[in-house]
């Protein structure tokens, strides 16, 4: 029997994704997607990533009061990051509704959000806001 393994493992920076949702998201019957897997890698080098900030720290509390203001969040598949040499914060979410809605789509890029390649999986679209 192979042993639980979380997702965060499969990456070439665990440390990084340790604490996040779709990080500590395994078992010993489920894997991510190897194109995720390899987004997340790329994600850490395309965006000079340091570290996930906990929603739970004095950055997370302020991020998630600031994501109130958008009618189309959901309250989920947030992450934020720390970048090397920066004070701004980039916001990763990867919503599922993006994926079937074009609109919904539409809406938060015209709120300011970049669409990159998934990040969570193949049916969620993953965008980003430095904050």
């Amino acid at each position: 029997m192979s042993e639980d393994k979380c997702f965060y493992q499969y990456t070439a920076y665990p440390k990084k994704y340790e604490g996040c949702y779709w990080g500590n998201f395994g078992s010993k019957t489920s894997k991510p997607e190897d194109n995720i897997v390899i987004n997340r890698n790329n994600f850490i080098t395309d965006y000079n990533i340091n570290k996930y900030v906990k929603h739970m720290s004095r950055y997370g509390k302020k991020i998630e009061k600031y994501m109130k203001q958008y009618s189309w969040f959901n309250g989920r598949h947030l992450e934020l990051y720390s970048i090397n040499g920066r004070t701004q914060l980039l916001a990763l979410y990867s919503p599922y509704d993006a994926y079937h809605n074009k609109d919904y789509k539409a809406q938060v890029i015209a709120d300011g959000w970049t669409e990159i390649y998934p990040l969570y999986s193949n049916t969620a679209v993953s965008f980003i806001k430095y904050m």
